[in-house]
């Protein structure tokens, strides 16, 4: 009869605690959004059974109110809970315990996940006062206060917890169930005071199943998602029960400090871009790093290349990682924002080049929206950046890459040296790009003829280099040239040896060449027929500009002896690319200072 008591005023307490729920948790749709943010990916594929598979169906679909009334329906319904959860029976409890046992019996614990308090108690009884615990169970919340006061009904993707306040925080059979497992972790980092600690217990695989398990770890798949926002400190595959065979994951982490900013690479020609504003912040005492992960993570995927990457960095001495830290305070790409979309900090785009086509990215809404920040070279991007993005957002800082070529210039006798380049002729740089606005296929032969009056070394696109497709473009570039150098060899280098460049149009150098070397000759190229209509007009002030190839040996010829637009040039490149005092790097820092707390 008593039984029977209990269980109608847990159902009273249920219906009314669930329509609090209904009324200020599920009404207001922004705190959907807010709260459960899905990534399919996360969840299982392979159901348990048809309860489970309709269970993971509708939280993929962000059915969060079927969610809940599963739980609390089986909370008052499934008596099995309560027996699973006798402490003295889970090794993973006693594990803990036994490390708990270890720190000082002042620290905060939370166990996030706590059910009927059972591991919360033994801790009490072992001497600790300073506990909490969340659940998304009312009645367990309300039933256990009389033994743990700070007991609150919340979901682990957002808990009634204030900013780094716990020691430890414990999640035991937790993970596998949660809608939004990053916001969970997410939740759990935040809680979590500096090199605090955090276990984790998960059922390994689907040794152990059942019908609301949203999602199955494996040793891999689990180490990856908590690495990316604790150190792991131990990984062990343990049993759930005593005495029964190893079916649980067992993790102990700890909370350390974030590289605040972030160079997310997609691309190894990246690095060079990057690298003097890392050595700045890392010069002044900051904490920054290069991301480098692999292919089958990287959010472009199989475009990176990975290995080229990876040499370039453990050649350079630089601190990387393999894995973003989703944390960083301030992210960074050359591209689009997509290729952030695993970072909470502020998005950055860095610009480097700037085309003289219409449709160049740098000038395209994509490459800045979605971004908090954007470092551009001069006022012509910074002015198409304002339509996209606040102007106290952009920062013109200049080329940071080039700043020691503007410091120490290196003399073109020392450089022709280093790349055992012996001629009296003068030298013809070709700068071609690599997609299909490259110049290679349709001027090949006038280039090969002017071998006959210069030496011809060409600054080969680095894609040019690394893309299979590109492998016949390649080739014909080795038989019309003296010298190619590789995709990712010095650029100021090629332009200081040259007395005269040839430039594809729609390529960066465009505008590259010039701001290193604003008295160079040049000459543009484009396949293209109605030039016009691709090209801003600005270029055709720039220099000579050709698309038939009939022309391009008796132009060259003309420019060489008497190049009439370097004078535009000299006036009109820092317009395009900022100024050239060799101090873009410090202004590029100063702006990641000033939106960044060290």
């Amino acid at each position: 009869m008593a039984k029977l008591k209990n269980l109608n005023l847990k159902h009273r307490l249920l219906k009314q605690l669930d329509k609090k729920i209904d009324e200020y948790r599920y009404k207001k749709s922004e705190n959907i959004k807010y709260m459960y943010t899905r990534d399919t990916a996360l969840y299982r594929e392979t159901p348990y059974n048809t309860v489970n598979k309709k269970l993971v169906a509708e939280a993929k679909r962000g059915n969060n109110m079927y969610f809940v009334k599963h739980l609390l329906q089986q909370d008052l319904y499934n008596t099995k809970l309560d027996f699973d959860e006798i402490y003295q029976n889970r090794y993973g409890l006693e594990l803990i315990l036994n490390e708990i046992s270890k720190m000082p019996q002042n620290i905060k614990i939370l166990d996030a996940g706590c059910g009927n308090c059972s591991l919360l108690k033994e801790i009490k009884n072992a001497g600790y006062e300073n506990l909490s615990g969340v659940d998304l169970s009312p009645s367990r919340v309300i039933n256990n206060r009389k033994y743990i006061k700070n007991l609150y009904f919340g979901f682990c993707e957002e808990m009634p917890i204030a900013d780094e306040s716990q020691d430890v925080v414990i999640l035991t059979e937790v993970l596998e169930h949660v809608c939004d497992l990053k916001k969970a972790l997410s939740e759990v980092r935040r809680v979590l005071k500096p090199n605090g600690k955090v276990f984790f217990q998960v059922p390994y695989k689907n040794m152990v199943d059942c019908t609301n398990h949203l999602r199955l770890f494996s040793k891999e798949t689990f180490s990856f998602w908590t690495g990316q926002y604790f150190k792991i400190d131990n990984l062990q595959i343990i049993p759930y029960l005593k005495g029964q065979e190893p079916c649980n994951l067992f993790l102990i982490g700890t909370k350390t400090n974030n590289y605040k900013v972030e160079f997310y690479l997609i691309d190894s020609f990246e690095i060079y871009h990057f690298l003097p504003i890392y050595e700045e912040l890392i010069k002044r005492g900051k904490d920054a790093c290069f991301v480098c992960e692999p292919p089958e993570i990287n959010t472009l995927h199989k475009w990176f290349d990975y290995d080229n990457a990876i040499d370039i960095l453990n050649k350079l001495g630089v601190k990387y990682t393999t894995v973003a830290n989703p944390f960083a305070q301030i992210a960074f790409t050359t591209q689009h924002a997509k290729v952030l979309s695993k970072y909470y900090g502020k998005k950055f785009n860095l610009n480097y080049g700037c085309g003289f086509n219409k449709t160049n990215f740098g000038n395209m809404p994509e490459s800045t929206k979605g971004f908090d920040g954007k470092l551009v070279h001069g006022e012509f991007m910074a002015k198409n950046a304002k339509q996209f993005l606040n102007a106290d957002a952009i920062y013109t800082v200049g080329y940071p890459k080039h700043d020691t070529f503007f410091k120490n210039k290196i003399q073109k006798n020392e450089l022709l040296k280093k790349l055992n380049i012996k001629t009296d002729k003068p030298i013809l740089v070709y700068f071609p790009t690599w997609d299909d606005d490259s110049s290679i296929l349709k001027f090949s032969k006038e280039i090969n003829e002017l071998k006959q009056d210069f030496f011809v070394v060409t600054k080969a696109h680095h894609c040019t280099f690394r893309l299979p497709e590109k492998k016949n473009d390649l080739d014909l570039l080795y038989k019309i040239s003296d010298v190619v150098l590789e995709g990712n060899s010095n650029f100021a280098e090629a332009v200081t040896i040259a007395d005269i460049g040839i430039i594809d149009a729609k390529s960066g150098s465009s505008c590259e060449v010039p701001y290193l070397k604003p008295c160079l000759p040049i000459v543009f190229l484009s396949p293209r027929e109605n030039l016009k209509k691709y090209f801003i007009n600005d270029i055709f002030e720039f220099g000579y500009f050709i698309n038939n190839p009939e022309n391009l040996i008796q132009t060259v010829n003309e420019c060489f002896q008497n190049d009439k637009y370097i004078e535009h040039r000299k006036n009109r490149i820092e317009y395009y690319m900022g100024k050239n005092d060799a101090l873009s790097t410090k202004r590029a820092v100063d702006a990641i200072l000033s939106n960044i707390k060290f």
